[in-house]
């Protein structure tokens, strides 16, 4: 059951990529002008053989853009002291005029509790966050994630995320948007 839960989430995440892949180019939306911090509260382990441990995450996305990839950092802890911390990309998808589809991935450093041991300290943390907009650009959904080494290391069972997501937009100084990326117009 396990091997078929983590299979059905790796497909929705190459689905996700294919769509990126076939999307054209669009107008920035307000919250992605500026930095947006994004709780999650959820789940890691929803599809392992042990017991999931509750998960609560920070995640900051930046404005600066590249054909609307976008850089974000975020920190995932556990109340099993498990902790992943790390950087990637995340793309967005308008589906319609309130929803919003999001891939995002990226490298961590994965400090795990006795029994959650994922082979390596270094993951990668892929998902899909399905979102919709509320009042002030804000927006609430669910993610679903895959947190694995890409079988660097000798063990690689992975890890299955779910998650609610709250997003919020902030202004963001001038000064941070020209910085290294150029702006999508």
């Amino acid at each position: 059951m396990t091997s078929l839960i983590s299979r059905f989430i790796r497909t929705l995440l190459l689905a996700a990529i294919a769509a990126i892949s076939a999307a054209g180019t669009h107008a920035a939306a307000p919250d992605q002008q500026s930095i947006t911090l994004l709780a999650r509260y959820g789940m890691l382990g929803v599809a392992d053989d042990e017991a999931a441990d509750p998960l609560a995450g920070l995640e900051l996305r930046f404005p600066q853009n590249w054909q609307g990839v976008r850089p974000w950092i975020g920190l995932n802890l556990t109340d099993g002291n498990t902790w992943f911390a790390g950087a990637g990309l995340v793309y967005d998808i308008e589906l319609t005029r309130d929803y919003r589809a999001t891939v995002g991935t990226g490298p961590f450093y994965y400090q795990n509790r006795p029994g959650r041991d994922l082979g390596l300290e270094l993951e990668f943390y892929s998902f899909l966050e399905i979102t919709r907009e509320l009042p002030r650009d804000q927006r609430l959904g669910i993610r679903i994630g895959h947190l694995s080494n890409a079988g660097l290391g000798r063990r690689n069972p992975g890890s299955e995320t779910v998650s609610i997501v709250f997003t919020r937009p902030f202004s963001t100084p001038r000064r941070w948007t020209q910085i290294a990326l150029p702006r999508e117009h």
